[in-house]
Order: C-alpha cells, then structure tokens, then sequence
C-alpha cells in the first residue's frame, strides 16, 4: 500500500495503483494455503481423533474473536472509505478468521459436551469450505484489477449519465474505463459544436471532468473533443455509420 500510495514517474506514468491490487492476491493466497493446510490437519484428525484441552481451546478462540471482528469491522470501514483492494482483501481475511474462530467454539462445545474430540475435527473441515471461498473471491476480484477490467456497471452508468446529460455534449463515444488499486483511469470522446472555439471546447471538457471528479473518488480523466457534425460525417464515410 506504500507503494501504491507512490505518485505518477517515468517508469509508472499511470501510477503504482496495481501494487495495491497485487498486494490482495497476496493475501489470496495466504488465505487459500492456510485454508488447504486445515483442511489436511482436519482430516488426519478425523481419522485419527485426538484428545483435546476445550476450556483452554475455548478461551483462546473467544479472545481471538473477539479480537478479529473488531479490527475487521475497523478495517473494511477504512477500506471503503479509501477504496482500497489491499484493505478490502486483508479485512475479508479477518473475517474468515472470524467465522474460523465461531467454527471453532462451536466445535469444541460440541466435543466438550460429548466427550468426543472428533466434532473439533468436523467443525475445522466445515470452516475450511468458507476459508477457501473467501480466498477464491478475493483472488478472482483481484485478478480482474489486473487484467484491467473495467469499473463496476453502477459506475459506468453514473460516467455515461453525466456525459448524456451534460447541455454542451452532444454526443459521446470510446468511452474505457478500468481500476488500478484505488485509482480509476476513465478516457472518452465528446462530440461538441462545430463552429464551438477551442477556449469553450477546453472549458466544457474541464466541466465533464470536473462532474466525473466529484461524483468518483480518485479518478484520472482524459477527454478528447470532437466537432460533432465533422465527425459524424467521418464515420459515414469511413465506417459506414447511418
């Protein structure tokens, strides 16, 4: 997160936003392999039961519950307040540390009122099947940050209302959008009047820019504009467009 906070170089002109989401797969994977080495220990001991200490057992995983849903409630508030996949990832971590710990409890009251350890065992497999979904969610949403997928739908819809809905625009087209870490990278073109000077086509672009900045946080914008009745009569001609 350090280096995603990092600004624009020569070497990253679009910033050092993937770290961040780099930084999630990490934690991905983390999640998966200590999801993977549960489950084999759970099974040896459901095959091989094993006897276990439950009031010693339960203190701990109630301390480390509660522990871990503060701070994971802690961590996703910030988390949505900066954007930040890294945070998000390494709350959604906590939390299935969380669920992990109320499988636990539940399985040591189980085998502490029986008298049979091989409930500890059932409960552990039970809380590995979340601990691997949690880690498949968090590596498949990272991984389409990568990729450069674009911004969610609710996001690209907000981006072409106010492009529709501005007076001077009257058209638009080309519009890419993707995230990079917390950072979104959005580019389009905006058809404006033909006979508009270049000093009120820079002022409308500044204004589309200006609308998109306030209502997306950490957006980086670039508008190229276009004469509108030019342009429509190059793609008729050289797309055949109606």
């Amino acid at each position: 997160m350090r280096v995603s906070d990092r600004p624009a170089d020569k070497e990253h002109p679009f910033g050092h936003g993937k770290f961040e989401s780099f930084g999630g797969l990490l934690q991905a994977v983390l999640l998966l392999v200590f999801g993977v080495y549960v489950a084999y220990q759970a099974w040896q001991r459901l095959k091989n039961p094993v006897a276990i200490q439950p009031d010693l057992a339960l203190a701990v995983a109630l301390g480390a519950a509660v522990v871990k849903l503060f701070v994971s409630r802690r961590l996703s508030a910030v988390a949505e307040k900066t954007d930040s996949d890294a945070l998000r990832a390494n709350a959604a971590n906590l939390s299935a540390d969380f669920i992990a710990s109320a499988g636990v409890i539940t399985g040591l009251l189980i085998a502490k009122l029986t008298g049979n350890p091989v409930y500890d065992a059932v409960a552990a497999l039970i809380v590995t099947t979340w601990i691997l979904f949690t880690g498949l969610r968090i590596l498949w949403e990272n991984s389409r940050l990568l990729v450069d997928t674009r911004l969610p739908e609710a996001e690209v819809r907000l981006v072409e209302k106010i492009l529709s809905d501005h007076p001077l625009v009257l058209e638009w087209h080309r519009l890419r959008t993707r995230k990079s870490g917390s950072h979104r990278h959005i580019d389009v073109h905006i058809l404006l009047e033909d006979n508009m000077s270049l000093v009120e086509a820079h002022e409308t672009a500044e204004d589309v820019e200006d609308r998109i900045r306030a209502a997306l946080m950490n957006v980086s914008i670039n508008v190229h504009m276009e004469p509108y009745l030019r342009e429509r009569e190059h793609q008729r001609e050289e797309h055949g467009a109606p």
